[in-house]
C-alpha cells in the first residue's frame, strides 16, 4: 500500500506510515469500502445489469477516486453503451492517477488503432445531435431518418435507440419501437428508460385490444415479453380506375419537392454555415493562443536575459575587482571562477523551471543537482564581503532544498532495491545540499546500519536528532541509535 501523504511504500498490516507517521486506518477503511462497491459493480455488469454497474462503480469512485480497476471498469461499461466519449474520459483520468502498468492503455489503443472505427463513433455522436434538434423541432420524419443512419454507425448507441424508439411511439408505430427496445434489453436488461417505454408501449397495447374493460394480464412486466397487437380484419375492395388519384400522387410529388427545396435544403445549409463559422472560430481561439504562449515565452526570455545580465553586473559590484584579476590569481581568481560557474548552473536551471512552470511539466533534475553541486563547489572562506555571500545565499535558496529532494527519491529507491552503495551516494549528496533533511539523515543512518557501518550510521542518526529534535523520525532514529550503539 501507497501512504497517501507521503507517497511511501508502507506494509498492509501496518496502520501508521513508519516514514511520515500518518494514520492510515481510516484510508484503510475507505479503500475497502471503494473496493466492496467495485466488486459489486463487477458483477453487475457480468450479467449485463449496466446500469446498476454504473450506480455502484460511481460509489467505488465516490470512495476512492484513484481506485483505476473501478473506473477502467466504468469506462468499460459506458463504452458497451454507446458513450464513447464518457468511456474515453474515465480511461485518461485513470492513466492520469496511474500512469504505468494501466489497463487503460490497452482499451484506448484498441479504438485509436481503428481510426475508421473512431470517426465512425464521432459521426454517431453528430448525427444523433442532429436528430435531437431536429426532433425538438418538430420534424420527426427528418429525426427517424437520420437515427437510423447513427445505429447503422454504432448499434450500441443506447440513447440514439431509446430517441429512435420514442418516435416510433409518437407515429404510432408500437411495434417497431418493440422490437428497437427488445435489442436494447440485450445490451442492458435493467436500464429504466428501456423498461419504461416497453411498460407504456404495453399499456397502450392493451389499451387499443380491450378498451376500458382490457384484461389486465394482457399488460407487460418488467421482463420485456409484450402483448401481442390484434389488428382489425378490413374487407378488401378493389377500386376502380380514378384519375384523381393520379393527380394526387403528382401533387404530393410536387408538394414533397417544394418542402426539401424551401424547408430542408435551406436548414441543411445554414447549419453546415454555422458549423464551419464555428470552426473557423476555434482555429481562430487556438492560433491566438498559441500567439499569446509565444509572447509569453519570448518575455520570459527576455526577463531573464536581464536577470542575468543583473546577476553579472552584481557580481562585478561585489567583487570590485573582476575585470582587474587574473584567473590565475591564487585566491580570488579561484573564487570567480567558481561563482561564474555556479551562477551560469543557477541561470540554467531558473530559465528550465520558469518555462516549464509556464507550459506545464516539471523543471529538469540535472540541471537542478548540477546547479547545486556548483554551488557547493563555491569557497566562501577567501573573502567577507556580505555582497558576495548575499548573492551566494539567494541562489542557494532556490536550489539546494529541491536538488535535495531530488538526490533523495534516487538514494531512496536504491536503498528500497538493497542498492546500499548508490543509495549513500545519493544520500550523502542530499544530505549535504540541506543538512537538516531528516529523512535523507534517516535512511543515510539505515543504509549504513545495513553494511553494518555502526559508527557512519550513529553519527547521521545524531545528526538527525540534533538538527530535527522535532521529525516525526526522531523516535524511530534513537532507537536504532541506541541498537547501533549497543553493538560499538
Amino acid at each position: 500500500m501507497i501512504c497517501p501523504k507521503c507517497g511511501n511504500p508502507v506494509a498492509a498490516r501496518r496502520i501508521i506510515c513508519e516514514a511520515c507517521g500518518y494514520d492510515l486506518s481510516v484510508y484503510k477503511k475507505v479503500t475497502h469500502v471503494s473496493n466492496r462497491y467495485y466488486n459489486q459493480g463487477l458483477e453487475k455488469a457480468k450479467v449485463r445489469d449496466l446500469s446498476g454497474a454504473v450506480v455502484l462503480l460511481k460509489k467505488s469512485l465516490e470512495m476512492n477516486k484513484t481506485n483505476t480497476n473501478a473506473r477502467n471498469l466504468l469506462g468499460l461499461v459506458y463504452f458497451e453503451m454507446g458513450e464513447t466519449v464518457a468511456a474515453i474520459s474515465e480511461w485518461v483520468i485513470s492513466k492520469h492517477f496511474q500512469a504505468k502498468e494501466n489497463d487503460a492503455d490497452v482499451y484506448m489503443d484498441i479504438i485509436q488503432s481503428n481510426p475508421e472505427k473512431l470517426e465512425g463513433y464521432n459521426q454517431a455522436i453528430r448525427k444523433y445531435n442532429m436528430a435531437l434538434e431536429s426532433a425538438k423541432q418538430g420534424t420527426v420524419d427528418l429525426a427517424i431518418i437520420q437515427l437510423k443512419k447513427v445505429i447503422a454507425l454504432h448499434p450500441k448507441f443506447l440513447r440514439a435507440n431509446h430517441l429512435l424508439a420514442l418516435l416510433y411511439m409518437k407515429n404510432s408505430e408500437y411495434e417497431r419501437a418493440r422490437r428497437l427496445l427488445l435489442k436494447c434489453k440485450k445490451i442492458d436488461i435493467a436500464n429504466t428508460t428501456t423498461l419504461r417505454y416497453l411498460s407504456e408501449i404495453t399499456r397502450v397495447s392493451a389499451g387499443a385490444i380491450g378498451g376500458e374493460n382490457a384484461d389486465p394480464s394482457l399488460e407487460e412486466d418488467y421482463t420485456g415479453v409484450s402483448a401481442p397487437i390484434i389488428m382489425k380484419e378490413n374487407e378488401y375492395k378493389e377500386d376502380k380506375p380514378n384519375i384523381m388519384n393520379f393527380i394526387n400522387l403528382i401533387v404530393g410529388v410536387l408538394i414533397g419537392i417544394a418542402v426539401v427545396s424551401l424547408l430542408i435544403l435551406p436548414t441543411r445549409e445554414n447549419k453546415i454555415k454555422a458549423e464551419y463559422a464555428a470552426e473557423q472560430l476555434d482555429y481562430s481561439d487556438l492560433l491566438n493562443s498559441k500567439v499569446a504562449t509565444i509572447d509569453s515565452l519570448q518575455t520570459q526570455v527576455t526577463s531573464l536575459q536581464t536577470t542575468n545580465e543583473e546577476l553579472k553586473q552584481s557580481l562585478a559590484e561585489a567583487t570590485g575587482q573582476v575585470e582587474y584579476v587574473s584567473v590565475e590569481d591564487p585566491v580570488y581568481g579561484e573564487l570567480y571562477a567558481a561563482l561564474s560557474q555556479a551562477m551560469e548552473a543557477y541561470i540554467a536551471y531558473k530559465v528550465d523551471r520558469q518555462s516549464t512552470e509556464v507550459n506545464g511539466g516539471t523543471p529538469s533534475e540535472e540541471l537542478c543537482i548540477a546547479a547545486a553541486g556548483a554551488l557547493s563547489s563555491v569557497d566562501l572562506s577567501v573573502t567577507e564581503d556580505t555582497s558576495i555571500q548575499g548573492l551566494y545565499t539567494s541562489m542557494s535558496a532556490e536550489v539546494m532544498s529541491d536538488a535535495a529532494t531530488y538526490t533523495y527519491v534516487t538514494g531512496r529507491a536504491f536503498y528500497d532495491n538493497g542498492d546500499y552503495e548508490n543509495a549513500i551516494s545519493d544520500l550523502t549528496k542530499s544530505v549535504t545540499y540541506n543538512p537538516s533533511y531528516d529523512r535523507a539523515l534517516y535512511y543515510l543512518g539505515k543504509a549504513y546500519q545495513d553494511i553494518s557501518s555502526n559508527e557512519k550510521a550513529a553519527f547521521y542518526y545524531n545528526q538527525l536528532l540534533e538538527n530535527c529534535p522535532d521529525s516525526s523520525l526522531a523516535g524511530y532514529a534513537a532507537e536504532r541509535l541506541a541498537a547501533v550503539s549497543g553493538q560499538n
